[in-house]
């Protein structure tokens, strides 16, 4: 094989050899950025038995909410918490599927919840806030059809493990 062959041969492996090298720095890229999206999981306690959901309990996390996913897969819900009890109205802008929506106070109480709500397809987006709402701490989404499943229904009692 000449010289000329040869370097032909080494130009034409460094592409393959760049590749092998980038696809698993990008793949850890792509994990360490997963890692850092994901919010803590907490255990909730309903009168069904306990559900797994992520805690989503700053200002950030709650206006994100569960916007821009296809569905849950890894946990049951997301519970979205404030510090005080108020009206903490919900909207449905960037959902891609039905949730029940229940609100609870800061006793674990239901104080309200809605079932199979829509997503918003179109601009305005309705805000959900039932009656009773006023007193909540924290609204638990779940997928439609969750909170019959775990019998969340006003007055029934959610406690955060």
């Amino acid at each position: 094989m000449g010289s000329m062959e040869r370097g032909t041969r080494r130009r034409a492996r460094r592409p393959l050899i760049a590749a092998g090298i980038l696809a698993p720095l990008i793949a850890a890229a792509v994990w360490m950025r997963d890692g850092r999206d994901r919010l803590p999981t907490v255990a909730l306690e309903t009168p069904t038995g306990p559900v797994r959901v992520e805690l989503a309990d700053t200002p950030s996390a709650r206006t994100k909410g569960l916007a821009g996913r296809d569905t849950l897969t890894e946990v049951d819900g997301l519970l979205l918490k404030w510090e005080s009890p108020d009206r903490h109205p919900i909207w449905m802008k960037g959902m891609r599927f039905p949730l029940d929506l229940v609100w609870l106070d800061a006793d674990g109480r239901v104080v309200a919840a809605l079932t199979n709500v829509p997503p918003c397809l179109a601009e305005p987006c309705p805000l959900y806030e039932p009656d009773g709402s006023e007193r909540s701490v924290a609204v638990l989404e779940m997928r439609a059809g969750g909170a019959s499943v775990h019998r969340l229904a006003s007055g029934a009692i959610v406690v955060l493990h």
